[in-house]
């Protein structure tokens, strides 16, 4: 018998109405229409449901746990009865609703995943499950991202997983770790339902990653003044402000825009330096700066495009460019790089098939033995979970197991290449060229006063503090006050 809660009360779904979707790295849904005979229920967005299977002999296993998203309500004709159509989110949705505005250095990925539980997920009742370690990243800014988008791009650059799951609890690990508890053959499957694809969209052998900006080593130009010229062009545009000195003497230095009264101006990104008056003919300019250039690196796999030649002919290449602007080390995107490749560079196959006896789950490592499909005690990755109806209390279960990476289809491929610009670049940063402000309420009647260097502002409503103290904040200024 199955069972359905909604705050944690049982209620009476339709007939072969239960429908729940459920994938590895991504939100679990589910759906259902509620049977309100006499008309008085009364269901709303945010409550939580849970699924429950109750099994002979007699023991329980949860098929779901989430939330409501949204709800319909259907009236019958002439009756009080009263169809609640209600859609859910699994337990994902607890770290999507809140923000994250956090700043770290020199932190593993698991580091950070722990502080977010800790910080943001703890309030929602999320506990630990499992939390590793993952690689080390130099410097992290998560400005007021998802919680959600922040532990997605943790987890792609350890090469990791994570979920919340129907008990609340946090994973942030490798994906090969459970065994299912049955294999599967030719006898338990449903007849007329096994379906094998081999596809590999995001499959590639040698990974470019087009990275942000990085910091050359000291530079030194000398030029000299000629008496009218006040713009001096530098070598690489500027990632400091510089160190300038005319005829050996230091001059001012200020940002252009920004700062009145200087000798010299300058601007992150721009090489060209602005004096306010032109130095004199013949005096000699010395500019001492640290440049940025762009960063461009590449992963691959020789073994893979060996093979790959083999079976096409030619070089055997699969090159694939990542944009990852946020990036600003070669060091962070040679890690980008690799991660990558180890994630996309074996040939995936997808392998479907329903059956009516429960027990297999999303993230588990199922043998599958097809012998006439060229699986042989093959081992693959459980990767979607869906349960329907098609009796009363009678669920089928089907299920898509991988070989290989995620085979996500080309319109998501796509549309995950084009939001990555819009929604994550500007959320997570890995590099050292981020701002994280962290706004807090004043008390009334308290003002606000400009500390040096800070940029201008109006209204004493919020000011900026130092983010996450103790946490290693990247901060250019701030906020105090008086």
């Amino acid at each position: 018998m199955i069972e359905i809660d909604v705050s944690e009360v049982q209620i009476t779904r339709a007939k072969n109405s239960l429908r729940i979707h459920r994938v590895l790295g991504e939100r679990a849904i589910a759906d259902f229409t509620i049977y309100d005979e006499d008309g008085t229920g009364s269901y709303v967005e945010g409550e939580p449901v849970r699924v429950i299977k109750n099994f002979f002999p007699p023991f329980l296993h949860m098929l779901f746990a989430g939330y409501i998203s949204a709800i319909e309500h259907v009236r019958v004709p002439n009756t009080a009865i009263i169809n609640h159509g209600v859609s859910c989110v699994g337990n994902a949705y607890l770290a999507d609703k809140n923000l994250a505005a956090e700043a770290y250095e020199a932190k593993t990925a698991g580091f950070i995943t722990d502080d977010l539980l800790t910080t943001y997920l703890v309030a929602e009742g999320v506990t630990e499950r499992d939390i590793q370690a993952g690689v080390t990243i130099d410097k992290t800014i998560i400005n007021y991202a998802k919680v959600t988008e922040a532990l997605d791009s943790l987890a792609e650059r350890s090469g990791y997983i994570w979920e919340i799951d129907m008990f609340k609890r946090l994973y942030f690990g490798l994906r090969y770790v459970e065994d299912a508890p049955v294999d599967v053959d030719s006898d338990i499957i449903k007849r007329g339902t096994l379906l094998v694809r081999d596809a590999s969209p995001l499959y590639r052998n040698r990974q470019f990653i087009r990275a942000g900006k990085g910091e050359t080593a000291s530079q030194t130009e000398t030029s000299d003044g000629d008496g009218d010229k006040t713009s001096f062009p530098m070598g690489y545009p500027l990632a400091t402000a510089p160190t300038v000195t005319v005829n050996a003497v230091g001059q001012s230095v200020g940002i252009k825009g920004v700062s009145v009264g200087s000798d010299v101006y300058w601007s992150k990104g721009d090489e060209v330096l602005i004096f306010a008056s032109a130095p004199g003919n013949g005096l000699q300019v010395v500019v001492t700066y640290i440049g940025l250039y762009d960063i461009i690196v590449m992963a691959e796999d020789a073994a893979a495009i060996t093979a790959r030649a083999a079976i096409e002919g030619g070089s055997g290449v699969v090159a694939v460019m990542d944009d990852e602007p946020i990036t600003n080390t070669r060091d962070a995107a040679l890690t980008v790089a690799r991660s990558k490749l180890a994630k996309y560079v074996e040939q995936g196959r997808a392998v479907e098939w329903s059956l009516y006896d429960y027990g297999l789950e999303p993230g588990q490592l199922v043998v599958v033995d097809l012998p006439e499909n060229n699986l042989n005690n093959a081992e693959l990755l459980v990767e979607t979970l869906d349960i329907s109806e098609i009796a009363p209390d009678t669920p089928l279960y089907s299920i898509r197991a991988l070989r290989g990476p995620e085979m996500k289809d080309w319109s998501r491929f796509f549309q995950r290449l084009s939001k990555q610009k819009a929604d994550v670049l500007d959320q997570l940063a890995i590099g050292s060229e981020s701002v994280l402000i962290v706004l807090q309420t004043m008390p009334e009647g308290i003002t606000a006063t400009v500390v040096p260097g800070a940029a201008v502002a109006t209204g004493p409503e919020y000011y900026c503090s130092p983010a996450g103290v103790g946490k290693d904040p990247i901060i250019c200024g701030f906020w105090k006050a008086s």
